[in-house]
């Protein structure tokens, strides 16, 4: 038998049983953690059958399962109609620690360092993603993916408006998506030329101050 090590209140769990012949499975679990597995709605599973190799079966944890470490008893045999203690000719008995936890419904924060929003890069300039995601104290990250990995270049390839994206997903499919625009410059700079002016004619070896300035509104100058 094949059980998380935590579950979740309302949720409905797969549960992969591997049977080495034919057989009658019952399972119980102690949802409301008194102790015993005699309480009503206790007996998951009443001659269930199962065959030889991997058997998929749920499990259905009540709303008002109480949270906490309980345990779960799971019994074969070529019998049947077992009760949770009364011997059996043949087959297993199995037990699992469980601990049942309130619903997880906080999606993960995903913090994306670079790019920056706004950011402008030239064409090609190697620039690093870099990002994280974090799950505090819910189900626990699942996966924390990127248009391209933390610690690897994003695209500068080209020049125009680019976005990058970020997303950080937990064990029970809660999910944080985090977009930052960027740009590519490939504009040139502009440059003003104050003084001299076009066409101006000076003395020879007259003192003559030049006046201009550089601007740009892309990368900067």
């Amino acid at each position: 038998v094949t059980l998380p090590s935590w579950i979740e209140q309302g949720a409905t769990i797969d549960v992969p049983v591997v049977s080495s012949a034919t057989g009658n499975l019952e399972d119980w679990l102690d949802f409301n953690a008194n102790g015993d597995w005699s309480d009503a709605g206790e007996q998951v599973f009443a001659d269930q059958a199962v065959s030889a190799g991997t058997n998929a079966l749920q499990i259905a944890v009540p709303a008002s399962a109480a949270t906490g470490t309980t345990f779960a008893r799971f019994r074969v045999s070529s019998d049947g109609g077992l009760t949770a203690t009364r011997s059996a000719a043949d087959g297993e008995v199995e037990e699992y620690r469980i601990v049942i936890e309130t619903p997880d419904a906080v999606a993960p924060v995903v913090s994306l360092e670079s790019p920056n929003e706004g950011a402008v890069f030239a064409v090609g300039q190697l620039v690093n993603a870099s990002y994280s995601c974090d799950d505090g104290t819910g189900s626990g990250i699942s996966s924390c993916v990127g248009d391209a990995a933390s610690g690897s270049a994003i695209d500068t390839s080209t020049g125009g408006a680019k976005t990058f994206t970020a997303t950080g997903t937990d064990n029970v499919g809660n999910s944080t998506t985090v977009v930052r625009n960027y740009s590519i410059d490939v504009t040139d700079p502009t440059v003003t030329v104050v003084f001299p002016f076009e066409g101006a004619t000076f003395a020879l070896d007259q003192v003559v101050n030049t006046s201009y300035s550089c601007s740009d509104a892309g990368s900067g100058v």
